[in-house]
């Protein structure tokens, strides 16, 4: 198979998230970062669907050869390839390629998050690198942005936790959800009548929270990867809120929004710019119907 192919596939095919967000992006910059999506999902992926530790071992310790060939220049797996295609050679290179690797084998390690601030540092490792890694394939990584790439790596980390939060039941039983007591131990099962509150819904809430503190921080700029985020950000807010507004017990479930509504969300994203007055995201959301008063 085209590895472009594999990786709209596998990151974005039609009717996700980052379909939508990435439609009003270049040929090039999409098929960049399409493809560093796809890397993320193809290392997330070994502690979402494997389940045998040895297996997620064999599949973790391949992946490291096959960084250390990308950065040789002879990549294999058609995810590396469409990276080497579409970004620079610099982009193997980068600590925050090792640094996803690593967080994604020590989860597995440890078959889960002990605390939220083992969480918290998954998703910036993760979520976080992943952005900076679309920023530099797309061509933003000028030493004048760094302010702003500081800021799009606390929105994709917002963005890994509302995936995290939206995705309670990996068949790998890798524990996400936690309690309300900040550094208590994860994983408690829901409708567990000692927990109090449902804290799938709860951890739904303040990952919505967060993420609308991110996009309400980030600059309001027209780089294809800034657009990109935003958008991607306004899609999972919606789906979020939507999730939300599920009746009590239900917080187990996930909510979908319609493809009409993803495709009006990403263009009203699109068009946003710094000359723009700047909208609270819950606000929005609340102006929008998407969740409820209160």
């Amino acid at each position: 198979m085209d590895p472009d192919r594999y990786c709209v596939d596998l990151a974005a095919p039609p009717g996700s998230s980052l379909h939508y967000a990435t439609l009003w992006a270049g040929a090039r910059e999409r098929s960049a970062i399409i493809a560093v999506h796809a890397l993320r999902h193809s290392l997330v992926a070994i502690i979402e669907t494997i389940a045998d530790s040895h297996v997620r071992a064999m599949k973790l310790n391949w992946w490291s050869g096959e960084i250390l060939n990308a950065r040789d220049g002879h990549p294999h797996h058609p995810v590396s390839v469409a990276m080497a295609r579409h970004c620079t050679e610099r982009i193997w290179h980068r600590a925050e390629v090792l640094a996803m690797f690593a967080a994604v084998a020590h989860a597995s390690t440890e078959d889960g998050f002990a605390s939220e601030t083992a969480r918290d540092e998954f998703c910036g490792h993760v979520g976080g690198g992943t952005a900076r890694l679309c920023m530099a394939a797309a061509g933003n990584d000028a030493p004048e942005e760094v302010g702003e790439v500081g800021e799009i790596d606390t929105l994709g980390a917002a963005l890994e936790r509302a995936l995290l939060a939206g995705t309670p039941n990996a068949r790998s039983g890798m524990q996400r959800i936690p309690t309300s007591t900040s550094e208590s131990p994860l994983g408690l099962e829901h409708g567990d009548p000692d927990v109090g509150p449902d804290p799938i819904i709860e951890e739904r809430t303040r990952a919505h929270r967060a993420l609308a503190e991110a996009v309400r921080d980030m600059p309001r700029r027209t780089e294809p990867a800034v657009l990109v985020y935003r958008a991607l950000a306004r899609l999972r807010l919606a789906a979020l809120a939507a999730a939300l507004r599920k009746p009590a017990g239900g917080g187990a479930s996930t909510a979908s929004i319609s493809p009409v509504r993803k495709l009006w969300i990403a263009w009203r994203a699109s068009r946003e710019t710094e000359h723009d007055e700047p909208v609270n995201p819950a606000s929005r959301e609340r102006r929008d119907g998407r969740i409820g008063p209160g």
